[in-house]
C-alpha cells in the first residue's frame, strides 16, 4: 500500500510540474505576414541574445512583430561598428559584426521600421531575426 501511494504522490508531483513548465515554441513555418512589395527588406539574425539577462527579458517580454531600435554605438569597446538593438529602450542583442556595413548601407538610403521578424525558442536555445523595411 505505501509504495501504491508514493506512486501516486510522484505521479501528481510530475504533472503539476510539466504543467508548470512554459511552452518552448518551435516552428519552422511561423513567419511575420507583411506586405513588402516594392519595397527593399534586410533581414539579419540578432547576436548576443544569449546573456542571460537578455535572454529572460526576451523570454518574457519580447513577441513577433514587435518594434525595435536600432543604435549605433562608434564608442562601444569591442567593436566601433556596433549596432546595437533596442526593444522598448532595452539592449536585446547587436546586429552581426559581419553585417553592420549592411545595415548601415540600408538605414542610410531608406526611411524604414524595425521589427522582430522572427523569435523561436527550442530546447533552450533562443533563435531571433530581425527585420528591417523600407516605409
Amino acid at each position: 500500500m505505501f509504495w501504491v501511494i508514493l506512486i501516486i504522490i510522484v505521479f501528481v508531483i510530475i504533472i503539476a510540474i510539466t504543467k508548470s513548465r512554459p511552452k518552448e515554441n518551435f516552428d519552422n513555418n511561423r513567419f511575420i505576414n507583411i506586405n513588402t512589395t516594392g519595397k527593399e527588406t534586410l533581414l539579419f539574425e540578432l547576436t548576443g541574445v544569449h546573456v542571460p539577462e537578455r535572454m529572460r527579458y526576451i523570454s518574457g517580454f519580447v513577441k513577433q512583430s514587435d518594434s525595435v531600435t536600432l543604435e549605433f554605438e562608434p564608442n562601444n569597446r569591442y567593436d566601433e561598428n556596433a549596432i546595437m538593438v533596442l526593444h522598448g529602450g532595452v539592449n536585446i542583442g547587436y546586429v552581426p559584426s559581419f553585417e553592420t556595413e549592411e545595415v548601415k548601407k540600408f538605414v542610410t538610403k531608406y526611411e524604414y521600421y524595425a521589427l522582430v521578424y522572427k523569435k523561436e525558442i527550442n530546447m533552450g536555445y533562443l533563435y531571433m531575426e530581425i527585420g528591417l523595411i523600407q516605409k
